[in-house]
């Protein structure tokens, strides 16, 4: 008799903490089941669209070369300008990823705009080295044919452009050519200098003579437009352009016609050497 007492009165006691555990239960399970559905809504029912919206809402940087400043004569006429032209260039780090696709693609480029085929994959191969996703110029040389053609089937070519780019024009040929000096884009070496810091691979700098000892003033600032494209690279808004800066100019104490006349009187011996003009009044 005690004893079913006994037990009675433990069932009541347990009985709260039954229905508390069956609720709590519960209330997992039906947790668990609406987490579940909408990661199965979202992954199957909607993941075409999510799918698609990712892929519209890509951003697609283009580097803007800011144009160099002039060189002037002492009377500020412009010895060394710069000259508009258009280049093949190679975004590393949008090419195709299958060594396969990358190699046809690259073989039809170079085939397109006239390149050797094998000095081609070698300038990339050497680009790679450097910086997997920076840029390389494969050619500056590229008539409107090749422009018109490149440009028109740019979908076909993932990772290669044809961009604007500034070239170094001589007003007087020749002449106080090793004086100017020349200008190329910066070396592996150089992007560790630290007057190279913040510029890329592709970027232009002076590399001898004048336009490398005033690099820092003539050098422009480059610009950065933000292109929102899908998958494909199609353009799919308005870009957000940070426009370049052009380079600062430099004013020389050269006089164009003495230097003329002391080259000239230089050739005639047909010996290399050098001349001094000075007033000795």
């Amino acid at each position: 008799m005690y004893l079913i007492e006994d037990e009675i009165d433990e069932e009541r006691q347990s009985s709260p903490m039954a229905k508390r555990v069956t609720v709590l239960g519960t209330l997992a399970i039906i947790l668990l089941s609406v987490l579940g559905f909408r990661l199965w809504y979202l992954q199957v029912l909607s993941g075409d669209r999510y799918l698609n919206r990712a892929d519209d809402n890509r951003i697609r940087e283009v580097r803007q070369q800011g144009p160099r400043g002039d060189i002037l004569d002492r009377d500020g006429n412009v010895l060394v300008a710069n000259r508009l032209g258009m280049a093949l260039q190679a975004d590393l780090s949008t090419l195709p990823e299958d060594p396969a696709v990358r190699h046809k693609e690259i073989a039809e480029v170079a085939r397109v705009a006239g390149l050797d085929l094998k000095a081609t994959r070698q300038t990339l191969a050497a680009a790679i080295k450097t910086d997997a996703r920076g840029k390389v110029i494969l050619t500056k040389e590229l008539s409107a044919d090749q422009i018109y053609y490149l440009r028109e089937h740019q979908l076909s070519y993932p990772g290669i452009d044809v961009e604007r780019v500034f070239n170094r024009t001589y007003r007087n040929g020749e002449e106080a050519a090793h004086l100017f000096g020349s200008t190329g884009e910066v070396s592996k070496e150089q992007l560790g200098e630290p007057r190279y810091s913040g510029l890329e691979q592709g970027d232009v700098v002076g590399q001898s003579g004048v336009e490398y000892e005033y690099d820092r003033f003539l050098r422009g600032r480059p610009g950065l437009s933000k292109v929102p494209v899908d998958a494909l690279g199609r353009p799919t808004g308005e870009p957000v352009t940070q426009p370049a800066e052009p380079g600062d100019n430099v004013r020389l104490t050269i006089d164009p016609s003495m230097q003329a006349t002391g080259e000239a009187a230089l050739g005639s011996f047909g010996l290399p050497g050098a001349f001094v003009a000075m007033d000795v009044h």
